[in-house]
């Protein structure tokens, strides 16, 4: 009877352990599966700031011709205000009057035009930062959920000394996964 007693003891010890082992491994690969997930994330988000600072760029250049154009306009536009003012006589006023009849459309339309660009380089640059805006607190919502992941890792590691004092999340994540330091894939 006492050999059934110690026998059911330990079985049930053994039982325990094993399902301890077992929620240590699945937690191991919880945590794992979720630095996988964040370190993605975080490459898309860096991959989106740098296509933000590209399109930034882009828009520099955008105002840079907008304002060689409003250089040449009011170059133009002097030009006209030069000639179409002041009093002159017959028939010089006539003359005057029907040339500057005729260039004052055109240039209202140059005017528009350049006011139209620059309204729509102004909304898509409004864009470009309120993208930026939200990526920055993307990356660091990522790097925070990294930190705490690490903390995590670093709790469930701390049995196995050979993946314990890595500074890089991903060097402790190609440990815990089996992997050497030259042969693991992930990329910061």
């Amino acid at each position: 009877m006492l050999f059934q007693k110690t026998t059911v003891a330990i079985v049930f010890t053994v039982g325990v352990l094993l399902l301890h082992i077992a929620y240590a491994q699945d937690a191991l690969k919880d945590a794992l599966t979720s630095v996988e997930k964040a370190t993605a994330e975080k490459a898309q988000v860096q991959a989106g700031l740098k296509n933000n600072v590209a399109k930034k760029r882009e828009l520099e250049q955008g105002y840079r011709d907008i304002t060689a154009q409003k250089k040449d306009y009011d170059h133009e536009l002097s030009h006209f205000n030069d000639y179409c003012s002041g009093e002159f006589p017959e028939p010089e006023f006539s003359a005057r009057k029907t040339w500057c009849d005729s260039h004052s459309p055109p240039l209202e339309t140059e005017r528009d035009k350049i006011n139209g660009k620059l309204q729509a380089l102004d909304e898509e640059d409004k864009t470009r930062i309120t993208e930026a805006q939200q990526l920055s607190q993307s990356y660091q919502s990522v790097n925070i959920r990294l930190e705490a992941l690490r903390g995590n890792l670093k709790d469930l590691t701390k049995d196995n000394p050979k993946c314990v004092n890595f500074d890089s999340l991903e060097t402790l994540y190609c440990c815990l996964s089996g992997f050497d330091s030259g042969q693991c894939t992930i990329k910061p």
